[in-house]
């Protein structure tokens, strides 16, 4: 059973098809069903998968159940008839981690419930998977026992197998003993492999892999594919048959594979191949105008909070030295239509970006399709496919060509997931390879594609360097598993109130190094993508006039544009009232929503407002090389519209004891910080979603604890309390919901849409019905009425 409409679908029903796949044989067929068909008092055992949404709070989808059981006394001992576990799915980035779970959890044993399996909570900030994949390993076992000893099997048929015999061998029960392979493979969907690959850790070999194609050759050791290394490797040296000079040296590469792993003499449970369902039909006659393509076919993003909008960049300023560590720009982004983007301080937008043309360029000719990279095509379902409600994904235009597609509409910087490798199984010539890849993709692989597929974030381009034999898998499957190019949200950096026409955005460019399996040094898609076409208006904050006056002079026509849109999720704002105390806590990069926190109380102090107390907690790593807004902040508390500022340096050398970052001055502001809060002070936290926003969280739960005489659970739900109440706001902006979740999500909310449209279509017109025949029979029962005398349950009326 599964509490909500994202990941948990795809595990619960990963789950039925797990445990109840060896009863398929005896005609058993598993389910999984919504909460609104599930009645807990006629359930013995139940396994739930539970997600968190808003701030702590169960899905939405449970609501309903929810409600019921908090109504249940819990004197009650409802539900001592149950036993249950629960499989929690959360983010240490939130501090409510898997609340939404641990709710159920509790509501369950206070009436009465006990867990025949430990419940465990995954974590998404490190990868579901290390939670979920045991978790399922070992719920076999207790699950089994409890159904045998709670239930009886019909025998139907005198040659079935008493209860006690259904023991089939999963390899999680005895790890010592060779599994059977019948029993492993009892239905078409999974598949049973054995590796014959051969332990390399031992020898920890290291084999050349070169780029071109007719290079591609195998290393002469014959016991082993490829391992992992960080040599740097000439790309043009290597890869001139494959590549084109034009990639210049920005394109290098390092030579690297996937390390082999334990699982040689493990059997395998692989993944089914799912059935093909697109078909591409070449139009080479038709002329195609790609420049008229709508930008993916104007399927809507999630989270659009206004129509596409295309915005001018007026400007790039570096506001980092050449020495900093990261390269940090301001963009000045410019749209003629003043009323078509409305946002607030604290709002962010979204960037559509394109994938880097040189990394398509060379995707291009390893997949072998240069020659027809630039021809049309037109995409239709198979009407052969066995696939169920298959249809062409609506974010790729009818008509386009592949180079098209790589460039604007499938993310080819996603690790690939699991189904992709299965299906390049069917498309490696050597056998050796064709085995490692059954076991990155394989269900006790799961550590080595963590390691090596997740973890360094293995593009297509990487796996296909380092898998030579893959030849020529045909595009229309990587349609089908490629996700789709999502935009990337960035915080506004400034105030409306300044200027209607113009926001401004702060980022840092991600630099990612080769290594570790990433064959060639890349940036970020979209901060990459934006540094290269601002560099011909980059300027700095120390850049003499002339330049500056140069670069307004160009026309706007000839500066570059950016595909921009608001994003509806935004709650961090302001409070309404101006006089409300405000504590601002964002290091880096995150300062970039207060800056615009600060334009708009300044913009209030001009209007005479009552402005409350504001302090900022600024942190970063070298005071002369990544102090961003020195001079805003400046003026911002020479003005007062910031009281106080309190900035920290990590890497600067300083006196022992010298805060290094923003949590050691929140503790040495800590009795200044508790006044605040205990005179309704709202505070905000922006900056690095792995880890700044769990330390600060874990920091401010320190301090009051420590100032209020509190434990760390009571100063935890003190924090939760003032999330509640609106009055304590975090806010990240990464890049990293997993696209195959968000083509679940998309599905179903279309789906529920279109349930509730009908719903409610169907309301309307019975509500109608019903109006008219109740009105109608009642006009006729009060006409016989005055005839016939009608007898009710409390009086008769007489007749006249």
């Amino acid at each position: 059973m599964y509490l909500n409409l994202s990941t948990s679908i795809y595990l619960s029903i990963y789950l039925s098809i797990y445990l109840f796949q060896p009863f398929y044989i005896y005609l058993f067929q598993p389910f999984h069903i919504y909460l609104i068909y599930f009645n807990i008092e006629n359930a013995s055992c139940v396994v739930l998968v539970v997600s968190t949404t808003g701030d702590g709070e169960v899905p939405t989808t449970a609501l309903k159940f929810w409600k019921k059981l908090r109504k249940i006394p819990r004197t009650d001992p409802y539900l001592k008839h149950l036993r249950f576990s629960i499989l929690g799915l959360g983010d240490t980035n939130y501090t409510n981690f898997c609340n939404g779970g641990k709710l159920f959890y509790q509501q369950f044993t206070e009436l009465g419930a006990q867990t025949f399996y430990p419940c465990d909570w995954a974590d998404d900030a490190i990868g579901l998977e290390l939670t979920v994949e045991p978790w399922i390993e070992g719920l076999w076992t207790s699950l089994r026992n409890v159904l045998i000893s709670d239930c009886t099997i019909v025998k139907e048929n005198p040659e079935m197998m008493d209860a006690t015999e259904l023991d089939p061998k999963l390899p999680s029960e005895n790890p010592n003993s060779e599994p059977d392979a019948k029993s492993l493979n009892p239905v078409p969907n999974i598949e049973s492999e054995k590796s014959q690959l051969p332990n390399l850790l031992l020898n920890n070999s290291i084999t050349d892999i070169p780029l071109g194609v007719e290079l591609m050759q195998q290393a002469p050791h014959s016991n082993y594919i490829m391992d992992l290394a960080d040599k740097p490797l000439d790309i043009m040296s290597k890869v001139k048959i494959l590549v084109q000079p034009e990639l210049g040296n920005g394109f290098s590469c390092t030579d690297s594979g996937l390390r082999v792993s334990h699982l040689e003499d493990t059997a395998l449970t692989v993944p089914a191949l799912s059935p093909p369902y697109l078909v591409m039909s070449f139009k080479p006659e038709e002329k195609l105008d790609l420049s008229a393509c709508p930008l993916q076919n104007d399927a809507p993003f999630p989270s659009m909070g206004c129509p596409v909008q295309n915005a001018t960049v007026l400007s790039s300023c570096l506001l980092t030295t050449p020495g900093a560590v990261k390269t940090t720009l301001d963009l000045e982004l410019y749209f003629e239509n003043s009323n078509a983007i409305s946002y607030q301080p604290g709002d962010a937008i979204s960037v559509i970006c394109p994938n880097d043309e040189r990394e398509v360029d060379v995707l291009i000719h390893r997949l072998g399709l240069v020659e027809s990279a630039d021809i049309p095509f037109e995409l239709s379902v198979s009407p052969t496919t066995t696939k169920k409600k298959a249809s062409c994904p609506n974010y790729i235009p009818n008509k386009c060509t592949i180079r098209h597609v790589l460039t604007h509409c499938l993310d080819i910087r996603q690790p690939p997931k699991k189904a992709l490798l299965r299906m390049l199984v069917e498309h490696a010539n050597k056998e050796k390879e064709k085995f490692r890849l059954r076991e990155l993709c394989s269900k006790e692989g799961m550590e080595e594609y963590n390691k090596h597929i997740r973890e360094p974030e293995i593009s297509l381009l990487d796996l296909l360097l380092s898998f030579p034999s893959i030849v020529s898998p045909p595009f229309e499957r990587l349609l089908e598993f490629l996700p789709r190019l999502l935009p990337r949200p960035y915080s506004i950096a400034c105030s409306q109130q300044l200027n209607r026409n113009k926001l401004h955005i702060v980022f840092n460019v991600i630099e990612i190094p080769a290594g570790q399996g990433r064959r060639y040094r890349r940036q970020g898609v979209c901060s990459g993508w934006l540094e290269q076409i601002t560099r011909s208006i980059r300027t700095t904050q120390n850049s003499e006039k002339s330049l500056e006056e140069d670069i307004n002079a160009i026309s706007l026509a000839e500066k570059p544009q950016v595909p921009i849109f608001t994003r509806t999720i935004g709650h961090f704002h302001l409070p309404a009232e101006a006089s409300t105390p405000i504590v601002m806590i964002g290091p880096g990069t995150g300062i970039a929503p207060f800056i615009g926190f600060l334009q708009h109380r300044s913009w209030l102090q001009d209007q005479e407002a009552n402005l409350g107390e504001a302090w900022l907690f600024y942190g970063c790593r070298y005071q002369k090389k990544d102090f961003l807004f020195q001079d805003e902040i400046n003026n911002f508390l020479e003005k007062g519209c910031l009281t106080k500022f309190l900035v920290c340096f990590s890497r600067d050398e300083q006196q022992e004891g010298s805060p290094r970052y923003v949590q050691d001055n929140i503790h040495t502001y800590s009795k200044e910080l508790i006044n605040l809060i205990d005179n309704g002070a709202v505070l905000y936290v922006c900056g690095d979603a792995k880890n700044m926003a769990k330390d600060v969280n874990a920091t401010l739960a320190a301090i009051l604890a420590a100032e209020k005489e509190l434990n760390e659970e009571a100063a935890r739900k003190l924090l939760m309390e003032m999330k509640i109440e609106k009055r304590y706001f975090v806010s990240f902006l990464s890049f990293f919901l997993s696209n195959s979740i968000y083509r679940i999500i998309t599905f179903y909310i279309y789906y529920l849409s279109v349930c509730l449209s009908l719903y409610l279509i169907l309301s309307i017109y019975l509500s109608i019905y019903l109006s008219i025949s109740v009105c109608s029979y009642m006009s006729i029962w009060w006409t016989d009425s005055y005839v016939l005398g009608i007898c009710v349950p409390d009086k008769c009326v007489p007749g006249y």
